[in-house]
This record gives structure tokens, C-alpha cells and sequence, in this order.
């Protein structure tokens, strides 16, 4: 299969400036379709043996409302709590304990922090914790607890890891913003980024590179610099990162599939499931897009429905002239289906549908 490539050579950008950088690159930039394979059960696997990947990111304390389906590894682009408080940061533990415990992650869970992670950078804390409201007190956070408390999974701060053969590199850094954690000045950044392995196949961010899920409020605010290393240099497969809500999905420049794999919407009142992805053992091949795939039928549908205890949906689903099969469910909106079954306004009957939307779509990559 082969796919366009993003020239390697750009101009010279002012990376102080991401939205000014953007107008002068973006007609050198390729957007391709991304690969994509369906989930059902990974059919296709055994002869093009791939490591699965789910992404998250910013998941900001709602992390057991995000529907994970099983994977091999499981990448946190960081953001995990609010404030580093530790006893949410401690939860988070627990619940990777608990993702393991179940199958859902069968080999390893990998993490690095966000600017939200204020008590894993001391010193910037001691600095501005007075700034940012607390929940609950007016103390500060003990950073060393906070720390600590993150276990069950592998923790990567500007650090590298080989799993099952591939190379991967996590780092939290992102151009300077609003005095959060891990922020360094635009002029500085590149630094950072100097530290990442040319080899590396998997590169982990929380804050995403320019033109690349980087909209927030209209403007261009990824980093400039990253996007020149990502491109000219080390050229993952497969960029994760967040940190920018709205910028949630997924692109392709021929070379690399970047994810924005925000959980949380831009004011943090919706949940996004977890974004699957294959990586083939084959270096030569690229990263693949997984999604679901349901091909129930309407009347499989209702079955599956009462089979499972939705029986309030059972009616719903039968009263339509129009029948919904699976693929409807696992690919529509859950505003758009409220409307269509006429329950935009009952909340009971709201929150059934989002469970059994929320099944069905983890069974569709069994």
C-alpha cells in the first residue's frame, strides 16, 4: 500500500507564532485518509500479526467512564487528574490494576503526565499551587505522594521503551500554557524534543504537534517545533498525544497517524471512548485506524437488546417504522438515536440507550 508523503524539507516557521506558521506550511502538509481496518475480532490478524493499541488521553478523574476495549497496550497521553491531587492519581492506579485484573489490557499500560500533572513537577508547583482553585482544601498537595501513588502501569518522562519490538518514547511536555506543568517557551522547546530517538515508532506527547488536532478557540496553538521533528526526523508510526479537547481524532501524513485521543469534551461534561489502533510487527507497514464493526440486523438487534437487559430499548427499538440495525447504533451519535427514538427529553431512558451503546460498541471489537 503506499501512501503520499509530507516533503521532508520546510520553511523557515517563526515558532512563536503557530497559527502564522501554519498559513506558510499548510499547503506542503498531507492529509491522507488513514488506513483502517474493522475490529471484529481482528480477523486479519494471524497473517499480519500487529500489536493493538487503545488511546487515551485527558481523561481529567473520569477515566472509569471511558469505554476501553481489549487491547495489548494501553496508552495515557497524560492529564489523568485535575490538580495531581494523589488520592484521584491513586485511583487511577487502582483502576489500571483493575484493567489488567479483568483482560481488558493483556500486556502492559503505558503513561507520562500532562500539564495538569502540577505535583509531578515540584518546583513548578511550589510556584503556583495558589493560582488554581482546590476542590476540597486550601493545603497544597504533597508532590512525593502524588507521585508514588501512580503505579500499575509504566511511567515515561522524556524516557524510552522497547515493547514487543517496537520503540516507544513518552514526554509531557507542550509550548508554554497558562503556567500548567511541563511548560517551556516555544523559543526553548525544541530541546526537548532533540531528546527523542530517531528509531522511535511509537512517540507519546501531551501536547500535539502543529496543524494536527491543535484548534482550540479558532486558533492554532500546537507546537511548531515538534511537528518539524515528528516530519523531517524521527517519523513514528503513530503520534499520541491530547491536551487540546476539541482536537479529538485522528490524521494521516503518509508517514504517521496522529491521534488526539482526548476523552473529555472541551468543557467536561462528555465522555469519548478509547481510539484503537493496530500497529503491524512489520516496520514497513503502517499504523491502522481500528473501528468497530456490527452487523446486526434490526431484529438481532432487539434480541441482543432483551438478551441483555435493555428491555426499556426493546420497546423503543420495535415501535420504529424505520428499524436501526447494529452498524446504526455502534456508528450514530447518541443525540441523533435520542431523537429518533423520541426520548431526547427522558434522561432514565437516555442513560439506558448510552449503556447499551456503549456495549454494543466494545462487543463490536470482540
Amino acid at each position: 500500500m503506499t501512501f503520499p508523503t509530507t516533503p521532508p524539507r520546510q520553511p523557515i516557521l517563526p515558532v512563536d507564532d503557530p497559527t502564522e506558521a501554519w498559513r506558510r506550511i499548510r499547503s506542503y502538509q498531507v492529509f491522507a485518509s488513514p488506513p483502517i481496518r474493522t475490529g471484529r475480532g481482528g480477523v486479519d490478524r494471524p497473517s499480519s500479526p500487529c500489536t493493538r493499541i487503545v488511546c487515551i488521553s485527558d481523561t481529567h478523574g473520569y477515566h472509569r467512564s471511558i469505554p476501553i476495549p481489549p487491547c495489548d497496550i494501553l496508552i495515557h497521553g497524560g492529564d489523568f487528574s485535575n490538580y495531581g491531587e494523589p488520592d484521584m492519581i491513586a485511583d487511577v492506579s487502582e483502576y489500571f490494576s483493575e484493567l489488567r485484573q479483568n483482560g481488558t489490557v493483556k500486556d502492559e499500560i503505558i503513561c507520562i503526565a500532562g500539564n495538569h500533572e502540577l505535583t509531578f513537577e515540584p518546583e513548578r508547583y511550589d510556584k503556583v499551587w495558589r493560582r488554581f482553585k482546590r476542590p476540597k482544601q486550601d493545603e497544597k498537595y504533597d508532590a512525593e505522594s502524588a507521585r508514588k501513588a501512580l503505579t500499575n502501569c509504566t511511567y515515561l518522562e522524556d524516557e524510552s521503551l522497547t515493547l514487543q519490538g517496537i520503540q516507544l518514547y513518552g514526554s509531557p511536555w507542550q509550548p508554554e500554557f497558562y503556567g500548567w506543568a511541563y511548560n517551556a517557551p516555544r523559543s526553548d522547546i525544541l530541546s526537548k524534543w532533540e531528546r527523542i530517538p530517531s528509531d522511535t515508532d511509537v512517540l507519546i506527547t501531551h501536547g500535539p504537534p502543529l496543524g494536527r488536532g491543535d484548534v482550540t478557540k479558532g486558533n492554532r496553538v500546537g507546537c511548531v517545533s515538534l511537528m518539524k521533528e515528528v516530519q523531517s526526523r524521527v517519523k513514528p508510526r503513530l503520534h499520541v498525544f491530547g491536551h487540546i479537547h476539541e482536537g479529538r481524532g485522528v490524521t494521516h501524513d503518509g508517514t504517521t497517524m496522529y491521534v488526539n485521543a482526548s476523552n473529555v469534551s472541551h468543557n467536561y461534561t462528555r465522555q469519548h471512548p478509547g481510539i484503537v489502533v493496530d500497529l503491524p510487527h512489520d516496520t514497513d507497514m503502517p499504523a491502522r485506524l481500528v473501528e468497530p464493526e456490527c452487523r446486526l440486523d434490526s431484529d438481532e438487534i432487539i434480541a441482543w437488546l432483551r438478551h441483555e437487559g435493555f428491555l426499556g430499548m426493546v420497546t423503543r427499538f420495535a415501535e420504529l417504522e424505520d428499524r436501526l440495525t447494529g452498524s446504526d447504533i455502534v456508528d450514530g451519535s447518541h443525540d441523533k438515536l435520542c431523537c429518533r427514538l423520541l426520548i431526547h427529553r427522558d434522561e432514565e431512558a437516555k442513560a439506558e440507550l448510552k449503556q447499551a451503546m456503549t456495549k454494543l460498541w466494545l462487543k463490536s471489537f470482540h
